[in-house]
């Protein structure tokens, strides 16, 4: 078995790193925006209780910026091999506002940053200067029983769409204040539903190009995608609608055998939410939230496979058998969720011949 996991760290950084700007306060509410030592501590030593829990191959992490100290403490966890592809942007010094994503593996692998395929921002009708805001994790890993896999550590584009930047002169009213910043937050919505969604666009791009060039190389997507199970961004990625029509003919209108050919290569396409291939029982196991915020809690961390793991492909080189969501801390059970406000998701995965 291959067991793969996907983490959002929530502001892995070292004391004396602020989380966004310094202040006492950070904008989601939080009751500190910078770890003390015993915080500190104290997140450390509930990672490494919740790596031993996990029992994962690989780990995907994301939101890192103590990058040294992650991989110090994964090597300690039994995972050597570690990487990350870009670097966490620190101001004045002290004050974070970007993170990174980071892979960390019992098994060697080779890492380089996606960014979207050439000609995918004309095709896709964006401003010619887009680009992914936070690289994913490119990896490819020769994993036991499974061969050779490419995976993907990702972060998409937040729902966050507060205007940091708005000003106002004394003056003016304080009902255009208010009437002004909301019309603000609701363009900004639409900016960051459009980022996120063609972020998780092109990381589809890639993975199709991928499964053109070998079908049966697996291929996994992993990490927080910042969007619901029905959002855009996760069609965009798991291409969960089917074509009504192929080089401008009705699928209606071709003889059946086609037809189930046609099926059969948009079953080859996709990227398979691995928790809706998982066997349970639709009517006493409801999805586990993996965020829990000020708004509540919801799904916001996956793992996506490809056709090559999909139990329902008979010539799949492997299969996800099993779906786990580690989210105990927000039950106040070992920790609470200053540890992290996202669980962690594992996915376990059998070679076929195992299966």
């Amino acid at each position: 078995m291959i067991r793969m996991a996907t983490l959002n760290l929530y502001h892995w950084a070292a004391p004396g790193i602020w989380w966004y700007a310094r202040r006492d306060a950070n904008s989601e509410g939080d009751d500190q925006s910078v770890h003390d030592a015993s915080s500190w501590n104290g997140k450390q030593a509930w990672l490494r209780s919740l790596l031993g829990d996990m029992d994962a191959d690989l780990v995907g992490f994301q939101e890192v910026v103590s990058v040294d100290s992650l991989r110090e403490l994964c090597a300690e966890e039994g995972y050597p091999h570690f990487a990350t592809v870009d670097a966490p942007i620190i101001e004045g010094g002290d004050v974070y506002v970007r993170p990174v994503q980071a892979l960390a593996s019992r098994t060697p692998f080779e890492a380089e940053a996606f960014v979207a395929p050439d000609g995918f921002a004309e095709e896709a009708g964006l401003k010619p200067d887009w680009r992914i805001r936070r690289p994913a994790v490119k990896a490819t890993l020769a994993l036991p029983g499974v061969g050779e896999t490419l995976v993907y550590v990702c972060h998409l584009k937040s729902k966050g769409a507060e205007p940091r930047n708005l000003r106002f002169e004394e003056r003016t009213p304080l009902q255009r204040q208010v009437r002004d910043t909301v019309a603000a937050i609701s363009r900004g919505h639409v900016k960051a539903t459009m980022q996120r969604t063609a972020e998780a666009s092109a990381l589809y791009h890639e993975a199709l190009a991928r499964v053109a060039e070998d079908p049966d190389r697996p291929i996994v997507v992993m990490g927080d995608l910042n969007d619901d199970p029905g959002s855009p961004a996760l069609e965009a990625l798991a291409a969960t609608s089917s074509p009504k029509s192929i080089g401008g003919v009705d699928l209606a209108d071709i003889d059946p055998a086609s037809r189930a050919a046609i099926a059969d290569h948009v079953e080859r396409c996709r990227l398979f939410d691995a928790w809706r291939l998982c066997p349970r029982d639709p009517l006493r196991e409801a999805r586990q939230d993996t965020h829990i915020g000020s708004r509540g809690a919801s799904v916001l961390d996956y793992i996506l496979v490809s056709n090559a793991l999909n139990p329902h492909n008979p010539d799949a080189v492997a299969s996800v058998v099993r779906h786990q969501v580690y989210s105990a801390h927000f039950r106040g059970l070992g920790g609470d969720a200053s540890n992290s406000d996202h669980a962690a998701v594992v996915v376990e995965i059998a070679p076929r011949q195992t299966a």
